[in-house]
């Protein structure tokens, strides 16, 4: 439906500036095989094609955010590995947060795993989403950073996406998510509405931690942690 429409909409925002610098790349690349093909240069032309192979590989992983759109939502659910889907969410999106000089971090328990049921990319999409509008938030200042915290209780998994921006003040605090509304210029207001969309079909929680003493913008998941497949009745 609309929701879905409107995710098209923003993944196609994160893949134009991660997948940008990387055709430039290929380009670049090119264009040195060949002037190492002038030269006669045969180690030359071999290291520039396995680079231009890697650019590839990266462009195919970030086009996979379009996949769940473009296959339909009946593909099942499996169980993934919340730390290892964020550091491979934030390598997609390395070339935008370097372009824009963001620093990104990942905190996460060293023992254990911490595993929820959900598509690697409706994942994608979820924090894709979360640190575009972190990008917006933090569009002034040199020393810009985006951390991902991850632990887990019994009964949930929490993922906590932080900024060292303005943060969201209380005031509006309980209105992010809501559809079209948006404290950006021009903007649609259906980011984070689409978030507590993913969210909320995988039977979790998203809000803003009330926790007014950390800097900047705190968005707070909570996903139930594994989970017997006899009790999951629904697809998504």
């Amino acid at each position: 439906g609309y929701s879905d429409l409107a995710a098209l909409g923003q993944a196609a925002v994160a893949l134009q500036e991660t997948v940008r610098p990387q055709l430039e790349q290929m380009a670049a690349a090119c264009e040195r095989i060949a002037e190492q093909a002038r030269r006669q240069s045969p180690s030359g032309v071999v290291s520039q094609a396995r680079s231009i192979q890697r650019l590839l590989e990266g462009i195919t992983s970030r086009i996979g955010i379009l996949s769940p759109l473009e296959a339909g939502i009946n593909r099942r659910r499996r169980l993934i590995d919340v730390p290892g889907e964020v550091s491979a969410c934030l390598d997609m999106l390395a070339p935008m947060l370097e372009a824009a000089r963001i620093e990104t971090g990942v905190d996460a328990p060293t023992g254990g795993v911490l595993r929820v049921e959900m598509r690697p990319e409706s994942f994608a999409r979820l924090l894709h989403v979360l640190v575009l509008n972190c990008l917006d938030w933090l569009r002034s200042g040199d020393d810009r950073r985006i951390r991902v915290r991850i632990w887990s209780d019994p009964e949930t998994c929490h993922i906590m996406l932080t900024d060292n921006g303005p943060g969201i003040p209380k005031a509006i605090a309980a209105k992010v998510f809501e559809p079209l509304f948006s404290t950006k210029e021009g903007g649609r207001g259906m980011g984070l509405t689409i978030a507590k969309h993913i969210v909320e079909q995988h039977g979790g929680k998203i809000y803003v931690d009330p926790d007014q003493r950390r800097r900047g913008a705190n968005i707070h998941i909570e996903l139930p942690n594994k989970r017997s497949r006899s009790t999951l009745s629904y697809n998504a």
